[in-house]
């Protein structure tokens, strides 16, 4: 899958409204900081209760929600259900919703997709992945999805089918030995996106390289496709010792983590019917 992480132009000459979803103050002090200073418009609420109320008024008052996940009031999770059935019924446009939370776990982000959420992003927040997250579904609100729509659906059923046929041959057949290694991989594949995180936010390339070395192997049994690129460009990038564009690499890693999850765990209940 090729995401649009290089849409996030650096100050948008008409400004991205922007509804910022946090209940602690020092957070939205510093989120609200770091986007004004590229020219976002940021609005701010302290729980999911009073993004309702803005949207209430004006449905179409905002082109991003920044979105925390544990608030009073109403979490995250309840307040983009709640988005999502107003817009079900009142019809429209979808306004992209982006998680922030601390947990950074592969099942954590495909939680969040699968409640209605578009983006995601780790705290403490890194601007420039979070300004990537930002640009992509925004791009992909106005059409983006669309117009590459086509050519990405080919490439990605002609890799998941050959990933398919590699990954049968390699077990044999032997659904016991594929569930093993999703297991597996699954335990240790969170760890190492853990630890790539932590290495980014702490700009320890050595630390970056030995990690996505180590994923770049361990998904490589599963995938050729973008996942273990990914993993390759970090691992370059931590061996080079060259960060500074590493945020934006690990986000279309989780991209691409959260999207060969589901495709593994059907593929092991093929294997066992």
């Amino acid at each position: 899958m090729t995401l649009a992480t290089g849409q996030s132009a650096p100050a948008p000459a008409e400004p991205v409204r922007i509804l910022l979803v946090e209940d602690n103050a020092v957070n939205q002090m510093v989120a609200k900081g770091f986007l004004t200073r590229r020219n976002y418009s940021v609005t701010a609420v302290d729980n999911g209760r009073e993004a309702l109320a803005l949207l209430e008024r004006d449905p179409n008052a905002f082109h991003v929600i920044l979105m925390d996940i544990q608030m009073p009031e109403m979490d995250g999770f309840a307040a983009t259900e709640a988005i999502r059935q107003r817009e079900s019924v009142r019809g429209g446009a979808r306004t992209p919703i982006i998680a922030m939370t601390a947990h950074v776990l592969i099942a954590d982000r495909a939680r969040c997709l699968a409640a209605g959420m578009d983006g995601y992003v780790t705290k403490p927040i890194l601007p420039e992945l979070l300004f990537a997250e930002i640009g992509r579904v925004v791009h992909e609100s106005q059409g983006g999805i669309v117009r590459r729509g086509i050519a990405d659906s080919i490439e990605e059923t002609t890799q998941r089918q050959t990933d398919r046929e590699r990954l049968l041959q390699r077990v044999e057949g032997d659904a016991a030995l594929l569930a093993q290694m999703v297991a597996v991989f699954e335990r240790d594949g969170e760890r190492l996106v853990q630890a790539i995180a932590l290495a980014i936010r702490g700009r320890d390339a050595e630390a970056l390289e030995r990690s996505a070395h180590t994923l770049k192997g361990m998904v490589s049994n599963f995938t050729g496709g973008g996942a273990v690129t990914a993993a390759a460009q970090l691992e370059e990038k931590g061996r080079n010792k060259r960060l500074e564009d590493a945020a934006l690499v690990f986000a279309t890693l989780q991209q691409e983590l959260a999207a060969l999850r589901p495709l593994l765990a059907d593929l092991c209940a093929e294997v066992a019917t």
